[in-house]
């Protein structure tokens, strides 16, 4: 499947491991089939990069950037926004991992972005 070439040059870069890589795919599988998202789209393969990535960096403690609050309140707005938190939670149940505020606002707003794309 496209979806997931993306995330076979990650791995083939080891940019992620196997725990990022399948973890990613269940999510890519869940979140597509539950809000009906193609992911294939540009703004879905930055997503796969984002998320993998964050997978990455939640299991290495490595903090991310805040979220600009401006930006964040803009998303509030979005009609999206309480689907784009069930998006959030529904990625964080397939983690398995605690999700810092930062990562789980960026979700929120790749969530948005997906859904408005």
């Amino acid at each position: 499947i496209m979806e997931t070439e993306r995330l076979v040059i990650l791995r083939d870069a080891e940019m992620i491991d196997n725990e990022a890589f399948e973890k990613t795919e269940k999510i890519i599988e869940v979140i597509s089939k539950e809000f009906s998202l193609d992911l294939g789209s540009e703004i879905g393969q930055m997503f796969i990069t984002h998320v993998s990535m964050a997978i990455m960096r939640i299991k290495n403690g490595d903090i991310t950037s805040t979220v600009e609050n401006v930006i964040f309140e803009e998303i509030k707005e979005s009609e999206n926004f309480e689907n784009a938190q069930k998006f959030a939670d529904i990625i964080a149940d397939i983690i398995e991992h605690e999700i810092p505020k930062n990562e789980k606002e960026y979700l929120i707003i790749n969530g948005c972005l997906l859904m408005e794309g």
